[in-house]
């Protein structure tokens, strides 16, 4: 099952690590990879890595402060272009969108709330609708309607993990 086309960095396809030089990390991006099956083999797709749905009143207005995050874990840029958040909220990130390593993608119905407040390379993808303070399921699927991830939250404890 392919869940996503993965691509080398943006600037040379033989730098694999990213460092913006062809050297010796890059062969052992190869090395590391070396053997394994490209279909069914290691899952690398991005995971879901925190729900923010009931900020705090001294943010301001839930709407404003909410997202959900996603984070790339591998050594290598996905491509999340046509991927949609579903359930709950509705966001698809627009085509073309690299995700690369070690990196986020953050879900918001207000993207102006984090102007200066993250990294550079975040990227922000604006949803509709609202995180249920109650809890809820959201899934992350990909262009092909795979999902990808799933997560469930509640007000209840104990709080998943």
């Amino acid at each position: 099952m392919s869940v996503g086309k993965l691509l080398y960095s943006q600037g040379c396809p033989h730098d694999l690590n990213g460092n913006g030089t062809i050297d010796g990390g890059d062969l052992l991006e190869l090395l590391s990879a070396f053997g394994q099956q490209c279909d069914g083999g290691t899952d690398m797709s991005p995971v879901i890595s925190e729900i923010h749905y009931n900020p705090s009143t001294d943010q301001g207005s839930d709407s404003e402060w909410e997202f959900v995050e996603i984070y790339n874990p591998h050594s290598i840029s996905i491509d999340v272009g046509g991927w949609q958040l579903v359930d709950g909220i509705n966001a698809e990130i627009p085509e073309g969108t690299i995700l690369a390593s070690n990196r986020y993608l953050i879900f918001s119905s207000s993207p102006y709330s984090y102007d200066g407040e993250l990294p550079y390379s975040t990227i922000i993808v604006e949803f509709t609708g609202d995180l249920d303070n109650n809890g809820e399921t959201i899934r992350l699927i990909n262009s092909e309607e795979v999902e990808i991830a799933q997560a469930e939250f509640s007000d209840i404890n104990p709080w998943p993990i």
